[in-house]
């Protein structure tokens, strides 16, 4: 056995390798990454001294310092004298098999986080409605624990008997039809608070060889469900209003007609009665303004219904439900518009609405509306966690491509481990810095706005109760000609 190589012209691209190095084994195995270096050299000894075949995957770091993962197969070579003369193999770059098999890894931890910090209930039944995966949010929105639910089928003890034979006949429908999806509100039995309703979306994904069931995600829509009664009631009274309207307008408008007809035929005889007419036609009208003043006057209780309700009632726990429910509302509304805002931005493209401000004498040209957004939801933020009577500090400096600014207070601050996870939508942080107002979308909307500016923020924090720092870059406007900074005239 020598230190001879022979490859073909593909294996020296691969290997990054030269034909014209003298010691080519020792270029090869200098180019192994430092961490898989010990495993080739055992492979390759077994190899050589027992003669069995080998299949090795390791890294191979380039010249310009890019790693390159190489899967090798080969096997021992003899002599007629069955002493082993060389190795044979064939290598395959891998990398991007590699980066791919990272990203799936990447994905599915993504959608674990996303289940798992998801106000929803994500359940999958099998075949035989036997509850295979239960979310951990079974158990804020039921009371019951996964572990009580996991495992058992799907029955009738849970669900409201008034609402068990549709459901019942919903899923196994779902059951039989493989991709099909369907949607169903029911009230739902509470372990400790009676029922409740949930809203469920059903997809069958029986036929899916990673799933292999259906996928129930239900979220809890009791609010929803009493305002849309306490809407539907208003509506429906609305709706008698108007029939009596469009009754009174039918009669109306038929004596209006009729009174036009003889009019015309008896205008030539009853000159002498024109005030007579006026008169009558002033009432007609008068008639007609009080008519929908007083249709007017029913409507206004369903626009402030809820607040007058509060300040009405003198029961302290009937109040204080009332009070909790227009909190539900409010929260609900803040949310609604955060997200629809968040998704606005996020198909935003171009901004239609920018305007030119000056920080140091040097132009950043941003849009009207979002700039107001951008720092209003930072200096907010650092408000609200600053529960330690601190300080909030505010810099800013520039530089001829960059105007930085640095928001900073000594408040709550945030665990390394969650840096992270304040991009996200929806979080709202650990339990000390959960706000019952806030649903987590300040800090993604102030991310999005960013991007759009085409610069950058980053959050630094030394741990809990040690502050935090948020520093926001955001690119010097440009001269389109000269490709320098615009500065302040005089």
């Amino acid at each position: 056995i020598t230190k001879e190589v022979k490859c073909s012209a593909m294996t020296y691209e691969i290997l990054g390798l030269q034909t014209d190095e003298e010691d080519q084994i020792s270029a090869w195995y200098k180019a192994i990454h430092p961490d898989d270096q010990d495993l080739v050299h055992k492979v390759f000894r077994r190899a050589l001294d027992e003669g069995t075949p080998y299949t090795v995957v390791y890294r191979m770091v380039m010249k310009n310092g890019k790693t390159r993962w190489i899967n090798e197969i080969g096997r021992a070579k003899r002599s007629q004298n069955e002493e082993i003369i060389n190795l044979q193999g064939t290598i395959q770059d891998i990398s991007e098999l590699k980066e791919a098999q990272e990203e799936i890894i990447k994905n599915e931890e993504r959608l674990r986080l996303l289940i798992r910090n998801s106000s929803d209930i994500v359940m999958v039944l099998d075949k035989n409605m036997v509850r295979k995966y239960v979310s951990e949010s079974l158990e804020q929105i039921t009371g019951y624990s996964p572990d009580e639910f996991r495992n058992e089928p799907f029955n009738s003890q849970l669900i409201h008997p008034d609402d068990y034979s549709e459901v019942s006949k919903v899923l196994k429908d779902l059951m039989t039809k493989p991709g099909s999806q369907i949607r169903i509100t029911y009230r739902h039995r509470h372990k400790t608070d009676g029922y409740i309703y949930l809203e469920t979306i059903g997809t069958n994904l029986i036929d899916d060889p990673v799933i292999r069931g259906v996928i129930l995600n239900s979220r809890d829509f009791t609010d929803i469900k009493r305002a849309e009664d306490l809407l539907v009631a208003s509506l429906t009274e609305v709706q008698q209003r108007n029939q009596d309207l469009e009754s009174i307008r039918t009669e109306l408008t038929s004596l209006n007609d009729s009174l036009e007809d003889r009019v015309s035929e008896r205008i030539r005889d009853l000159e002498e009665s024109k005030e007579q007419i006026e008169l009558l036609l002033n009432q007609k009208d008068q008639f007609i303004y009080q008519l929908a003043h007083d249709l007017r006057t029913p409507l206004t209780p369903v626009v402030a219904m809820l607040p007058l309700l509060i300040v009405g009632i003198q029961d302290p726990d009937a109040k204080s439900l009332l009070e909790i429910f227009n909190q539900s509302i409010s929260n609900l509304q803040k949310m609604v518009e955060d997200i629809l805002y968040y998704a606005q931005i996020n198909l935003q493209y171009r901004i239609n609405d920018s305007a030119d401000y000056f920080l140091q004498d040097l132009m950043i040209r941003l849009s009207k509306s979002q700039a107001h957004q951008l720092f209003r939801n930072l200096i907010n933020n650092a408000v609200k966690y600053n529960v330690f009577k601190g300080t909030i500090t505010i810099e800013a400096s520039s530089d001829k491509k960059w105007i930085t600014v640095l928001i900073s207070d000594t408040g709550l601050g945030i665990p390394e481990e969650k840096i992270e996870q304040i991009w996200d939508e929806l979080s709202t942080g650990d339990t000390a810095r959960k706000d019952p107002g806030s649903k987590g979308m300040g800090l993604p909307i102030v991310r999005r706005i960013v991007i759009l500016h085409r610069g950058t923020i980053e959050v630094f924090s030394r741990g809990t109760g040690k502050g935090t720092t948020f520093k926001l870059r955001l690119p010097v406007y440009q001269e389109p000609d000269s490709g320098q900074p615009l500065i302040r005239p005089p």
